[in-house]
């Protein structure tokens, strides 16, 4: 016999996985509250059914960027510098440099903590917040 009793909207958070990034954990937190799943088995599926879609729009981002970065234009090679310059004007002069860094420099961000002399931690953090920062503006939606 099934019983009726409705579990609480948050019942099943305990199941998203820490080490994720915030993103990637708050879009795991609202798919639960909205598909509002009745088992376990049904949460894990939402769970990692929200990861794979962020880690696939991660994906498109990575490849547009690099794209820009590295493809050099159809018809104007001068093009490339300042698609790049904009993108990267359009966020705070820190994170742009950060970016720059690790995109265009091709140095792991360990190498960039050991640089700027920071823990290695606050840099991926600062890191996450200047991707998700460009990704906004690419949409127009970043507000410093």
């Amino acid at each position: 016999m099934q019983s009726n009793t409705t579990l609480p909207a948050d019942h099943f958070l305990y199941l998203t996985d820490k080490t994720w990034d915030a993103d990637d954990r708050q879009s795991q937190c609202l798919a639960l509250l909205e598909a509002r799943p009745t088992t376990e088995d049904e949460a894990r599926n939402i769970i990692r059914t929200a990861h794979n879609r962020h880690e696939r729009e991660w994906r498109r981002f990575k490849q547009s960027f690099a794209q820009l970065v590295y493809e050099p234009a159809a018809n104007n090679a001068t093009q490339k510098p300042s698609q790049i310059e904009q993108c990267l004007s359009s966020i705070p002069p820190e994170q742009a440099e950060l970016v720059k860094m690790h995109v265009l420099d091709g140095l792991s961000l360990r190498d960039i903590a050991q640089q700027l002399k920071i823990p290695r931690e606050t840099l991926r953090r600062r890191y996450l917040k200047a991707t998700k920062a460009l990704r906004q503006s690419a949409v127009g939606q970043y507000r410093p």
